[in-house]
């Protein structure tokens, strides 16, 4: 018993420090050590994503009448998605300007540059997000009559 014992005590720590291994190690993104900065800045700009994706997935929500009232009218519906749409993308604007307040060490803007690209790209879709969003929430009603002619 104490052969096999030690054999699966054996495997265990060997899988626990496989493990360990791949986190420290191979869990980078293109390559990327993943310090505490790195890390910080894939779970805000996950977040971010995450708002904006809801954003965007609310106005076609809307559009297509999910959770609609028996007494809406569809126009309207979507009409008002588009507040919703605005409300997260602001969130997710406002999040991101949290997140990059602050005095920034060496690390920090080492980490920002590794994602500049993520990082603008996810600026720029939550401006024209809410630019669309505020469009759908005063027009929303004409739109979608004119999108169902």
């Amino acid at each position: 018993h104490k052969s096999c014992s030690h054999r699966f005590s054996t495997i265990i720590i060997r899988i626990f420090n496989y493990k360990l291994t791949v986190c420290n190690i191979n869990l980078s993104i293109t390559g990327l050590k993943m310090n505490y900065y790195t890390k910080k800045i894939i779970k805000s700009q996950g977040f971010i994503c995450l708002l904006l994706v809801s954003s965007f997935a609310s106005m076609l929500m809307g559009y297509n009448g999910f959770f609609m009232p028996d007494m809406e009218m569809s126009s309207i519906w979507f009409q008002r998605s588009g507040s919703i749409a605005v409300i997260l993308s602001i969130f997710a604007e406002l999040f991101f300007i949290k997140e990059s307040s602050g005095l920034s060490d060496i690390s920090e803007i080492e980490a920002k540059n590794k994602f500049k690209t993520l990082i603008i790209f996810t600026n720029i879709l939550s401006f024209v997000l809410i630019v669309l969003g505020t469009f759908v929430w005063g027009y929303g009603d004409l739109i979608y009559i004119h999108l169902q002619n």
